[in-house]
C-alpha cells in the first residue's frame, strides 16, 4: 500500500490535502482522475487517491499522463493508496475489482455492496494521511463512506458521474411516483384490443416543475431489464440517495451553460449544494503526446485529408450487448452511406463473416482501449453513436459532435431525454418494439446514422452542439463558471474543516470568553485603545450601562514618541518615495498575522490586484507562499510584494498611500484612521466582523470585501478584489470615505495632543489608581 504522507508544505505551499475515492468502474474513475489532474496542475490541492490493486495500473497511468504544472513536477503532491479486498471467502462477487464485465444488474448491486469490505482499511489509511485530510470526495456508490467520514471527523462531498438533469429527475420521480399513473405501451395496447374502458391510461409522464420533459414508463424501468434485481437495486438507490443527502455537498461533472435550470432547481429545492465543476474532460491539462500514434488516428487523418466525415461508435463498458445485436449494428453500418470508426467490446466478439474485410476503406473496427476524447476531438469526426453515458455525452458536447443515443441502463434514458428534448443535439435509436427491451434492427441503425450524419435533424443538432462546445470551453477557462466554482468549493470545505478542527475548542473558547468577561467585570477599570472622537457614543454607553469604567487613551500608535530613523531605509520605502514623486496613489494590502489564508485564495488576490488599475504594496504571509507563476515579474513598476515584517504605521503614514485592504483587526484600523487612509475591509474572525460593520455603517470610512457566497466562508474572487480596490481608490465611495477618515485623523491627533481627551484620560487614570493604591496601603 502506497504511503499517504505527502511533503506538500515544503514544495507546494500550504495546499489542502484531499482524499478521493471513486467507485471501481472506468466511467467513475476517469472523471475523478481528470479532477485530480486539474487540481494538481492548478496547484489547488494535494491528493491521496484510493483504489484497489486491480485498478491501480489504470489509475496511475491516467494520473501520470497529465501530472503537474511543469517539468520540475514530482509526485510529492500525489499518493495512490491500494486497498485490497479481504480474503477470497469474504471478497466481492467472483473476486471482481471492477464493475466492467459483470453480466447482470444483480451482480452489479452485489459488487457495489461488497465494497464496504474495504471500510476498515480505508478508514485506517485516511487516518494516517499526512498532512491530515482536508476533506473527502467519494462516489455515491460507496455510500458507506459517509459513516467513515463521520468517524474520522472529515467533511464528505459526494460524487456521482451523472447529469444534474438525472439527479433532479430521480428526486422528482421519488416525490411524484409516476408509476402510480403510468402503464407500459404494450399493456395499453392489450387493453385497447380487449375493449378496456375509461379512456386510455397514460404512457408518458410530465413533471409539473419541468413540463417540457416527458418520460415513459419504459424509460423509467430500463434499468431493470433484470427484474430479479429490482428490489436490490432500489435498496442500493435509496442508500445512495441518503449518502448524497447527508453529505456536505455534491460534485457534478457539468457546467452552467449546459444545465443551469436544473442546477438552480437542485440547489434551491433539493440539496445539498451542488458544485458544477465540469466538463472535467476539458478542465484537466492536455495529455502528453503518445510515443507512437495509434493506427486508428492515422486512419482518421486520412479521412480528414480527403474531406470525409466520420461517425464514431462506442456503446460503453458496462452493458453486455449480445453478439446477435452487435451483428445487427454491423449490418446497419455496412449498409449506411457513412464512414465510421467502431470501438467494439468484448474484444473477441464475432461481427459476422467477412464484415471487417468488406468495410475496408469505409470503416475501421478497433478492439482496444482508446482515448475517446481524442477521437471525438478529431476534425473528421462529425457524429457519435453512443449509449449516452454522461462521460461520453460531455466528451461529445465539448468536441461539438452531435449524437445518436441508444440508452441501455442506469441514468442513460434520462440523459437521452435531456439531449433530445431540452438541448436538441441528439436523435434517438429505437428498438424494434419501442420498449427499449427489443432488438435494434440493422434498418434502424442505418436510418439513425444516416439521419445524424446526412439529414436535416443532424445538421440542426450539429449547430446546437457547436454553441454548447463554446460554452463548455468558457466554463473551464480562467474566470469561467466552473473555474470559479472549484475554487469556491475548496475554500469553503477547507474553512469547514478548519472550523471542525476548532469545534472541539468551542466550549473551551466560550469558557475562556466567560472568564475574560468576569475578569473585566471584577477589575477596577478597563483601558481601551480608542478615543472619544471615534467612539464617543459607545464609550458613554459602556460607562453608564455596563462598566467598569473605561479609559479611552488612544490611539496609542500616535501617543508614543516617534521611532528613531532606521540605519538603512527599506527598499519598499524607496519604492513608495518614487510613487509619491510621480504623483501616484498606492494601495497597501496586509491581511493580518493570525488567519491562515489558503494559497488558492492568495492567488485570487494576486490576480485581482494585477487586473485592477491600481498601484499597490502587498505584505504577504507566509513568506514562501506561491502567488502564481510570473506574477511578481509582471507587476514590476505597478506593484511590489514584501515578504518581511514591516512597520505598518510607517507605510500608512507615507504620503503616497491612499487606501488599505485590511483584515480589520483593531490595531490596523487605528493605524489607518490616524494616517487618514480609508479601508477595504475583509474581516475573517474574532472582533473583525464587528469592526467592519462599525467602519462601514457608523464611520463611513470603509467598503466591504464580499466572498462569493456572502457568508464569509467562500472564495473572494479576483473580480471582487479588482472591484473593491477600484471602488476604494478610484470610485465615489472611496472619495467620500477618504474625506471622512481625514476628519477622524485630525480628531485622533487632537485626542493625544496636550489637553486632548486621551491626554487628559491617561492622567486621570494614573491619578485615580495611584490614589486607590495609596488608600489601600
Amino acid at each position: 500500500m502506497a504511503s499517504a504522507t505527502l511533503t506538500t508544505s515544503a514544495s507546494h505551499g500550504h495546499l489542502p490535502h484531499l482524499a478521493i475515492f471513486p467507485f471501481m468502474a472506468k466511467g467513475h474513475i476517469i472523471p475523478l482522475i481528470q479532477l485530480v489532474n486539474y487540481l494538481r496542475h492548478q496547484r489547488l490541492a494535494a491528493v491521496t487517491f484510493f483504489t484497489t490493486p486491480g485498478n491501480a495500473a489504470f489509475v496511475r497511468d491516467g494520473l501520470s499522463t497529465c501530472g503537474g504544472a511543469g517539468e520540475d513536477d514530482d509526485d510529492d503532491d500525489l499518493a495512490v493508496v491500494e486497498l485490497a479486498f479481504p480474503a477470497a471467502d469474504a471478497a466481492s462477487p467472483g473476486g471482481a475489482e471492477s464493475a466492467e464485465g459483470l453480466t447482470s444488474i444483480a451482480s452489479f448491486v452485489a459488487f457495489a455492496e461488497s465494497t464496504s469490505l474495504l471500510r476498515p482499511r480505508f478508514e485506517a489509511s485516511v487516518a494516517a494521511m499526512r498532512p491530515p485530510a482536508s476533506f473527502l470526495v467519494a462516489d455515491a456508490f460507496l455510500h458507506w463512506t459517509n459513516d467513515s467520514a463521520a468517524v474520522l471527523g472529515v467533511p464528505k462531498v459526494s460524487f456521482l458521474g451523472t447529469s444534474t438533469f438525472a439527479h433532479v429527475m430521480r428526486e422528482l420521480i421519488v416525490r411524484q411516483d409516476p408509476f402510480a399513473v403510468l402503464r407500459p405501451r404494450d399493456v395499453v395496447d392489450d387493453d385497447d384490443e380487449n375493449g378496456g374502458g375509461g379512456g386510455p391510461p397514460a404512457t408518458t409522464f410530465s413533471m409539473p416543475e419541468f413540463p417540457q420533459v416527458k418520460l415513459s414508463v419504459e424509460e423509467l424501468m430500463l434499468t431493470f431489464r433484470d427484474s430479479s434485481a429490482f428490489v436490490a437495486m432500489m435498496e442500493l438507490d435509496t442508500k445512495m440517495g441518503k449518502s448524497i443527502e447527508e453529505s456536505h455537498s455534491l460534485i457534478i461533472n457539468t457546467f452552467h451553460g449546459l444545465e443551469a435550470p436544473y442546477i438552480k432547481f437542485w440547489n434551491e429545492h433539493v440539496g445539498p449544494r451542488a458544485w458544477p465543476i465540469g466538463p472535467l474532460c476539458l478542465a484537466q491539462p492536455a495529455s502528453a503526446p503518445a510515443a507512437t500514434r495509434p493506427s486508428w488516428m492515422a486512419w482518421l487523418d486520412n479521412k480528414a485529408a480527403a474531406g470525409q466525415s466520420v461517425l464514431y461508435i462506442a456503446l460503453g463498458t458496462l452493458a453486455v450487448i449480445p453478439e446477435v445485436q452487435l451483428k445487427e449494428v454491423a449490418k446497419g453500418l455496412e449498409r449506411a452511406e457513412v464512414d465510421f470508426i467502431w470501438v467494439v467490446s468484448p474484444k473477441d466478439i464475432d461481427l459476422g463473416p467477412g464484415f471487417e474485410e468488406r468495410i475496408k476503406g469505409k470503416g475501421i473496427v478497433v478492439r482496444d482501449w482508446v482515448d475517446q476524447s481524442q477521437i471525438l476531438q478529431h476534425k473528421s469526426v462529425r457524429g457519435f453513436l453512443s449509449h449516452c453515458g454522461w462521460n461520453s455525452v460531455l466528451e461529445s458536447v465539448t468536441a461539438g459532435v452531435p449524437l445518436a443515443v441508444w440508452p441501455m441502463n442506469f441514468d442513460q434514458p434520462l440523459n437521452a431525454r435531456f439531449l433530445i428534448d431540452d438541448m436538441k443535439i441528439a436523435v434517438m435509436v429505437w428498438t424494434s418494439d419501442s420498449l427499449r427491451r427489443g432488438l435494434v434492427t440493422h434498418e434502424e441503425i442505418s436510418r439513425v446514422v444516416t439521419e445524424l450524419m446526412l439529414g436535416k435533424v443532424g445538421v440542426e443538432a450539429a449547430k446546437n452542439v457547436a454553441k454548447l462546445s463554446t460554452l463548455a470551453k468558457k466554463a473551464v477557462d480562467e474566470g469561467g463558471s466552473s473555474w470559479v466554482v472549484v475554487r469556491e468549493m475548496i475554500n469553503e470545505l477547507c474553512a469547514i474543516n478548519a472550523n471542525r478542527k476548532d469545534s472541539s475548542a468551542f466550549v473551551a473558547m466560550m469558557e475562556l470568553d466567560t472568564k475574560m468577561g468576569k475578569s473585566i467585570e471584577e477589575s477596577h477599570s478597563l483601558i481601551i485603545n480608542t478615543f472619544h472622537g471615534l467612539e464617543a457614543p459607545y464609550i458613554k454607553f459602556w460607562n453608564e450601562h455596563v462598566g467598569p469604567r473605561a479609559w479611552p487613551i488612544g490611539p496609542l500608535c500616535l501617543a508614543q514618541p516617534a521611532s528613531a530613523p532606521a540605519a538603512t531605509r527599506p527598499s519598499w520605502m524607496a519604492w513608495l518615495d518614487n510613487k509619491a514623486a510621480a504623483g501616484q496613489s498606492v494601495l497597501y494590502i496586509a491581511l493580518g498575522t493570525l488567519a491562515v489564508i489558503p494559497e488558492v485564495q492568495l492567488k485570487e488576490v494576486a490576480k485581482g490586484l494585477e487586473r485592477a488599475e491600481v498601484d499597490f504594496i502587498w505584505v504577504v504571509s507566509p513568506k514562501d507562499i506561491d502567488l502564481g507563476p510570473g506574477f511578481e515579474e509582471r507587476i514590476k513598476g505597478k506593484g511590489i510584494v514584501v515578504r518581511d515584517w514591516v512597520d505598518q504605521s510607517q507605510i500608512l503614514q507615507h504620503k503616497s498611500v491612499r487606501g488599505f485592504l485590511s483584515h480589520c483587526g483593531w490595531n490596523s484600523v487605528l493605524e489607518s484612521v490616524t494616517a487618514g487612509v480609508p479601508l477595504a475591509v475583509w474581516p475573517m474572525n474574532f472582533d473583525q466582523p464587528l469592526n467592519a460593520r462599525f467602519l462601514i455603517d457608523d464611520m463611513k470610512i470603509a467598503v466591504m470585501v464580499w466572498t462569493s457566497d456572502s457568508l464569509r466562508r467562500g472564495l473572494v474572487t479576483h473580480e471582487e478584489i479588482s472591484r473593491v480596490v477600484t471602488e476604494l481608490m478610484l470610485g465615489k465611495v472611496g472619495v467620500e470615505a477618504a474625506k471622512n477618515v481625514a476628519k477622524l485623523s485630525t480628531l485622533a491627533k487632537k485626542a493625544v495632543d496636550e489637553g486632548g481627551s486621551s491626554w487628559v484620560v491617561v492622567r486621570e487614570m494614573i491619578n485615580e489608581l495611584c490614589a486607590i493604591n495609596a488608600n489601600r496601603k
